[in-house]
């Protein structure tokens, strides 16, 4: 109890890591930046090959290109992906 009132919050550091790559082998792969920035162990987590592993028995893989840009000579390195939305279907 905080200030009289209850906390509602769901408190995710107590979760094993076992079910929180399980929650997140079910999330799209566009949300992982996002994801990694929640916490250290969350970057772990996601980064980890483990996930992949996950993914990969539960069907969850999805295809993607890798770039590297350089805007530059002198910038460093900017790593993006795109991502197939087989969802949505283009019409050429």
């Amino acid at each position: 109890m905080t200030n009289g009132k209850e906390s509602s919050t769901f408190n995710m550091p107590y979760l094993p890591d076992d079910i929180l790559l399980h929650c997140l082998a079910r999330v799209s792969r566009l949300y992982y930046p996002i994801l990694s920035l929640v916490s250290k162990r969350f970057r772990s987590l996601v980064t980890s090959l483990e996930l992949h592993d996950i993914r990969i028995v539960l069907g969850r893989t999805e295809n993607c290109l890798y770039m590297c840009l350089y805007f530059s000579s002198e910038s460093k390195p900017c790593w993006c992906w795109i991502i197939q939305d087989l969802k949505k279907k283009v019409i050429s």
